[in-house]
């Protein structure tokens, strides 16, 4: 493909970024759509890249480190907390029930991934940053 033909197309597509409290919330993530569906009037690309919302990154790496120092708890209430918040927000905002089933599902896989790291974590008694990061896509994020 030719330089120019490269850089027309790149000019193209709309990349938007958007984390903490800009997803921080329903409403939040609601304006987030919008804004992406707006875009889509103007450009025939949208790229829309969303990081973690307001709280959680904190929250995944003070349960490893809390399961890392034999603490068990936190890191259940901490996976406890995030399913309902992320459930409630699929529930608000995917119409769809099958949609919402599926993405509620994949709440539940990421969770149990959370969960299953924790314990390792707290058999271990370790949370070295190699391991964390290598194991969990999220953190890179």
């Amino acid at each position: 493909m030719e330089a120019s033909s490269r850089e027309k197309r790149n000019h193209n597509t709309l990349v938007m970024k958007f984390g903490g409290t800009s997803v921080g919330s329903t409403e939040a993530i609601g304006q987030v759509v919008q804004i992406s569906r707006d875009a889509l009037a103007t450009w025939p690309r949208v790229v829309v890249i969303v990081s973690a919302m307001s709280g959680v990154t904190d929250r995944l790496l003070q349960s490893a480190t809390q399961a890392a120092a034999g603490d068990s708890q936190t890191y259940n209430q901490a996976a406890q907390e995030l399913r309902i918040r992320h459930h409630m927000i699929a529930e608000t905002l995917i119409s769809d029930l099958a949609q919402q089933f599926q993405v509620k599902q994949e709440i539940n896989y990421l969770i149990t991934d959370f969960i299953n790291l924790c314990q390792a974590i707290f058999v271990l008694g370790e949370a070295t940053d190699r391991r964390w990061t290598q194991s969990q896509p999220w953190v890179n994020v």
